[in-house]
């Protein structure tokens, strides 16, 4: 009988071998890598569904599926920010099928959240004007300051450079300005800590600094613009020129993913379009002797073109090496950037090494969201002489550039103090160069609390440090110098910033009645302190011009200056979103500003806003609006308020007198000093604006945009007034007076004409207005 079982069991378990030998034999598997179609690079975590099987790629891409049934099947690709991904294969049973999927970039579309300020919201139940850029979308080329990056991407933003140094000042306007001598560059939050426009930032020239220059662009993620009231109120005092909500690239990679490293690179070469239209030596010549033949005797023989004797092809070259590390509660990148950029006038260039480290760490089982950004530069940039390309434009073109009989370093010049100077002249005689070192940072930790659904603290810690070096060097025989009687200037200036800033504030994210009721709600309390230091020196009259814009020589005029402003801001800040039925929806905002830039009576300014929203597609009504997938109303009013003006306007202060005005003591006259006019009550200027707005789409979204009406008045703003002779023995006063009035339509289309799946061809447009 053992030996019947004993046989039995045998051929049993071989004839069970042979069947999963002939089962094995009759399926195959489906191996394949997936790479990011336009950078080439693996990509981690993206969902591969196939034959009713899951699998996820692992680290460089790869994924198996096995035990496949012989025969043809769509096998689809997913992954957050990417365009579904789809392909047949046909599996051969014992074989292996390899498959490469090419994932493309989905288009620019609304984010299902949107970043508004103290938080985030679904895009769907935002009452404000808010528009996204991410990264997909970004303007690509030769990019050397970041807010390039979205020049002519956002209805109602105008990006304007200031200069043709590059990297130098840059104007940004959101919706028109609102001030006549207050800024009206909008406020910018760099991961989430406000950035100052001026911070002692002056380009090589002299003038005002682009303020995002230290930043590589290759370094951010996404930049929001809030437009309106109802979104830009949540910062008060700083919101009337609108905010520009700025996020910095962090580590994504999830759990195993290990380390990627990354290398981003391009050289570019520039040229000036087209040069300002001249008359040629021989139009000029003709010109002369028809309309003023007794100047003829002036005209030289040369044929000069003075705009082409100033510029230049201009090279560039931009570099960046990022490292990022993803774990199961951690995620880290850094990364390195070199940037060289000539700009097309000679002698003018900016050159920027730069460093972003970025951290997160969930800890006590994910209840606690630690953040840490740390962003760093060194730019170091040359300027030319102001007035060059002026020169350029107005010199005579009979003269020649060199003259050996001058004595302005063998430059022709004019001796006609009115006429125009030399352009390579000044180009090639006068020195100018800025170093500057900007970091800024955050420590930012969120924390959901226990037994408390859905609320959680936030708290904040960041800092700005700004040090710039600014040289400048006209030697004696430079022209400019020598007939003003100034004989070789050396100057120097060493602004320095620090700020810091402190936010705490609770957030609420819940709903009741079955998702019925749904509200967002967030107060705080927030503090950021401001130090501005401004040594400077400058020396006239100089011994020798053998030192350079290096040394120091001995002058027989010399001046040493230090300005240091102080300027604190206290705030307290509050909103709430409320949704009902996911149709009606209602925001409101306040925010309260103290700020040290005004007397005690106007110290603190209050800021509302309200702001409601109806989603007119999702009423039953419009069961049977056939193509018709958006249609939203949105309506808003609030209040800003502007303070980004000098420091200590409401006291007193003392300078130096009109020349003339100077006392004499025996043979010596003595330079006055007086006091200025100061108004104690001088106050915020203020921003009411409407607006109403119309949000649609069509053919599921493959046709969206929206519509904008909006209106802004100011008033109370600041102005330098004349005061009564005598008064205070000054003649202007800054108070408030006068009002501002600034309205527009906003006008956007966005339209996705074909959609490729995978790497295939897409062919989408975008409209502003």
């Amino acid at each position: 009988m053992n030996n019947w079982v004993r046989h039995f069991l045998i051929a049993l378990v071989a004839v069970a071998a042979s069947a999963a030998n002939l089962q094995a034999q009759a399926t195959g598997e489906i191996r394949g890598f997936v790479i990011d179609g336009s950078m080439m690079a693996p990509l981690n975590d993206v969902t591969i569904e196939v034959a009713g099987q899951t699998v996820l790629s692992a680290q460089q891409g790869y994924f198996l599926v096995e035990n496949v049934a012989a025969g043809v099947y769509t096998l689809t690709a997913t992954s957050l920010g990417y365009r579904p991904f789809e392909t047949q294969v046909t599996v051969t049973a014992g074989t292996t099928t390899d498959v490469e999927v090419r994932m493309a970039v989905a288009p620019l579309e609304m984010a299902p959240i949107v970043a508004v300020g103290y938080g985030e919201l679904e895009a769907k139940n935002q009452t404000g004007v808010v528009v996204e850029v991410p990264s997909e979308a970004f303007n690509t080329g030769r990019i050397v300051s970041a807010e390039e990056l979205i020049q002519a991407k956002v209805a109602g933003v105008q990006v304007t450079e200031n200069s043709n140094e590059p990297g130098s000042g840059i104007s940004i306007r959101v919706r028109g300005g609102t001030s006549i001598n207050a800024s009206n560059e909008p406020l910018y939050v760099i991961d989430g800590v406000p950035l100052d426009v001026g911070g002692g930032l002056v380009s090589a020239g002299g003038g005002a600094r682009n303020p995002l220059n230290f930043l590589n662009p290759k370094d951010i993620a996404s930049f929001t613009v809030l437009k309106d009231a109802s979104a830009t109120a949540i910062y008060g005092s700083r919101g009337a020129n609108g905010v520009v909500l700025i996020e910095t690239t962090a580590g994504r990679a999830r759990a195993g993913s290990g380390a990627t490293v990354t290398y981003l690179g391009n050289v570019s070469g520039s040229s000036i379009a087209a040069d300002v239209n001249v008359l040629s030596a021989a139009q000029f010549r003709t010109a002369v002797a028809t309309e003023a033949p007794e100047k003829l005797i002036f005209l030289g023989t040369a044929d000069t073109d003075w705009q082409k004797a100033v510029q230049q092809s201009a090279f560039g070259q931009d570099h960046t090496f990022a490292v990022a590390v993803g774990g199961d509660k951690m995620d880290f990148r850094a990364s390195l950037g070199y940037l060289n950029q000539e700009g097309i006038i000679k002698r003018s260039t900016t050159e920027r090494a730069s460093l972003n480290l970025a951290y997160s760490q969930l800890l006590f089982d994910d209840a606690l969201s630690l953040q840490v950004n740390v962003l760093g530069a060194r730019n170091e940039d040359t300027a030319p002489a102001g007035g060059v390309l002026s020169f350029a434009t107005n010199m005579a073109p009979t003269q020649p550039i060199n003259d050996p009989n001058s004595i302005y370093a063998g430059y022709f010049e004019w001796d006609d103090p009115l006429a125009a100077n030399n352009p390579v002249g000044a180009l090639n005689t006068v020195d100018q160069e800025a170093v500057t070192y900007r970091s800024v940072g955050n420590v930012t930790g969120e924390y959901q609390l226990p037994g408390l659904n859905g609320l959680s603290v936030t708290g904040r810690f960041g800092y700005i440090t700004t040090n710039v070096e600014n040289k400048f060097f006209a030697p004696s025989f430079n022209k400019g110098q020598a007939e003003n009687g100034l004989n070789g200037t050396v100057s120097r200036g060493n602004p320095s910033e620090f700020s810091w800033l402190g936010d705490a504030f609770l957030t609420y994210i819940g709903n009741w009645d079955g998702g019925i009721h749904n509200l967002n709600a967030t107060g705080g309390y927030s503090y950021q302190s401001w130090r501005i230091d401004s040594p400077s020196f400058f020396a006239q009259q100089l011994s020798s011009d053998l030192l350079g814009i290096d040394g120091i020589p001995s002058a027989e005029l010399e001046r040493t200056f230090l300005d240091v402003q102080e300027h604190r801001l206290a705030s307290w800040f509050g909103r709430a979103n409320y949704t009902f039925k996911d149709r009606y929806i209602a925001t409101a905002t306040f925010r309260a500003d103290g700020s040290s830039r005004f007397g005690d009576g106007n110290r603190w300014g209050y800021f509302p806003s309200f702001a409601g929203s109806w989603r007119i597609s999702e009423e039953s009504f419009m069961d049977g609006a056939g193509s018709l997938s958006d249609l939203r109303l949105r309506v808003s009013w609030g209040k800003n308020g502007n303070e980004p003006f000098g420091n200590y306007l409401q006291y007193k202060d003392y300078v130096f007198g009109d020349p003339l005005a100077q006392a004499r003591f025996g043979d010596e006259f003595v330079s006055t000093i007086r006091p200025s006019a100061a108004d104690p009550n001088i106050k915020w200027e203020e921003t009411s604006s409407w607006n109403f707005g119309l949000d649609y789409g069509f053919n599921n979204q493959r046709y969206w945009g929206s519509v904008e009406f909006y209106t802004k008045d100011t008033n109370d703003l600041l102005f330098s007034v004349p005061v009564a002779a005598g008064t205070n023995l000054s003649n202007f006063v800054t108070t408030n007076i006068g009002s501002l009035k600034n309205t527009g339509v906003e006008v956007t289309l966005n339209a996705m004409f074909i959609e490729g799946q995978g790497d295939g061809f897409t062919w989408d447009a975008n409209f502003n207005a």
